[in-house]
Formats: structure tokens, C-alpha cells, sequence
């Protein structure tokens, strides 16, 4: 039943998207953006990388943290994926979960789905990355 429901805030989410995600710019926010964020290498020519929040949500065995970023095409200013990153304040470890356009590939859906699988406490981290998109989403919303 979470998954069903994180599917579909994420899907509202997504249709905010109006490019499709690109391999290679699925793959970069998977891997290459950590030399942005954490080591203030350049970010990928062409693109924008947008906080659009951070979210956190306390549970009895420590507290949840999500950051929302908008992954944004400087030439024609669409968004091309959101990224989210989550960890917990007991591990140093960040998952970096990419989430793509509605028309990206079944199989980069896939691949975010596997991500999320890797996540240890995920009944918890569903349940904050849940909270974190429901809350970005309905600015999206907003006049």
C-alpha cells in the first residue's frame, strides 16, 4: 500500500516535468551531481540544480532527512528530473534517489524503484520521502 501511494505523489510530481529524462542526465544525478554537492566541482554544462527543500520526519529510532532538488535545462528551462536525497541522522550514508519524467523509460522507472529498494528502514524512509514529495508538490499548486 506505501509503495502505491509514494507511486502516485511521485507521479504527481513528475507531471510538473515537461522534458523527457535522458540516460545521461539520469545517470549524472545518480552519480556525477555528489562532485557538485560535496566536493563544489562545476555542475553539468547547460543544466540548473534548484533546492527546493529540505523535509525531515521524526520516528522513535531517529529522525529522517529528504532534500528536494528541481534538475532544470538552462536552454529552454525544463525541469528534466527531481532528485531527492535521503539519509538518516544515525548513518553518514545519502541515497540519492532520481526521479524521472512520466514519459522517461520503464526501465529508468525501474531503476528508481530498485533505488528505493536499497534503502535499509524503508517502511520510515518511505514514509519521509512520501512526506517530503506531498509537500513539494502541492507548491506546484499554488497560484
Amino acid at each position: 500500500m506505501k509503495k502505491i501511494i509514494i507511486t502516485a505523489l511521485i507521479t504527481v510530481a513528475s507531471l510538473s516535468l515537461k522534458a523527457q529524462t535522458t540516460w545521461v542526465e539520469y545517470n549524472y544525478l545518480k552519480r556525477g551531481v555528489v562532485d557538485y554537492l560535496e566536493r563544489g566541482i562545476d555542475l553539468k554544462s547547460g543544466y540548473k540544480l534548484i533546492k527546493a527543500g529540505n523535509y525531515s520526519l521524526n520516528f522513535p529510532d531517529g529522525t529522517r532527512f529528504v532534500s528536494v532538488y528541481d534538475f532544470i535545462k538552462t536552454g529552454n528551462r525544463t525541469d528534466s528530473a527531481l532528485l531527492l536525497i535521503y539519509s538518516n541522522n544515525r548513518s553518514n550514508k545519502k541515497t540519492y534517489i532520481v526521479v524521472p519524467t512520466p514519459n522517461a523509460p520503464n526501465e529508468m522507472w525501474d531503476d528508481y524503484n530498485a533505488t528505493l529498494n536499497t534503502i535499509s528502514h524503508m517502511s520510515s524512509a518511505l514514509h519521509t520521502v512520501s512526506y517530503a514529495l506531498a509537500r513539494y508538490t502541492s507548491t506546484k499548486f499554488q497560484n
